[in-house]
């Protein structure tokens, strides 16, 4: 999940605004069910200054590690993020360029990523990309992405784009539009 402060995630910036209203009850709303259904939960946060001095992930005993971060890249508060879940940081659109983020994946053996934040055509689609070429199977979750896909051709060009990324590596993409059902 990447949404942090920068993007404009704050509450004061969301109530104003119908669609991100709309993404993130539907990001909180997904979460808690990762949550009641074990699934691990990771979140990325853009940090250059952080990751070019050798910070790759923030490790708490807090309830939200993204707030010790420098006061524009915290996490939304939305996420309610929990100390047990890590946040990994990146320094470009796709988190796959830290490398202790595939390490992380891998020990735990994942194979598959749900896929979920903002913005859909820039770093959610480049995380994907990124995560096929290492090799893991991708889903997006469709209606927890921001901006929403305005129609189906956007939909099934991001699709095509992420097929072709996942065939070439021998992954997997797909795009979960009922994951709250």
């Amino acid at each position: 999940i990447d949404m942090d402060y920068s993007e404009g995630w704050s509450p004061d910036k969301i109530i104003d605004q119908p669609k991100r209203q709309s993404v993130a009850t539907s990001l909180k709303k997904t979460i808690a069910m990762a949550r009641r259904k074990n699934i691990k939960i990771v979140f990325v946060i853009y940090n250059s200054s952080l990751f070019e001095a050798g910070q790759k992930q923030f490790k708490c005993d807090k309830k939200c590690s993204g707030c010790i971060c420098c006061k524009r890249n915290k996490l939304a508060e939305f996420l309610e993020h929990r100390a047990a879940e890590p946040i990994f940081i990146k320094n470009n659109s796709d988190a796959f360029t830290n490398t202790e983020l595939t390490l992380f994946l891998r020990s735990l053996e994942i194979r598959e990523l749900l896929l979920c934040g903002c913005y859909t055509n820039d770093c959610v689609m480049e995380t994907a990309k990124g995560a096929v070429k290492k090799g893991f199977n991708i889903a997006l979750l469709d209606g927890a992405i921001y901006p929403p896909f305005n129609d189906t051709i956007a939909k099934e060009y991001w699709l095509d784009q992420m097929c072709r990324c996942a065939d070439i590596a021998g992954s997997k993409a797909r795009i979960i539009t009922d994951f709250l059902v």
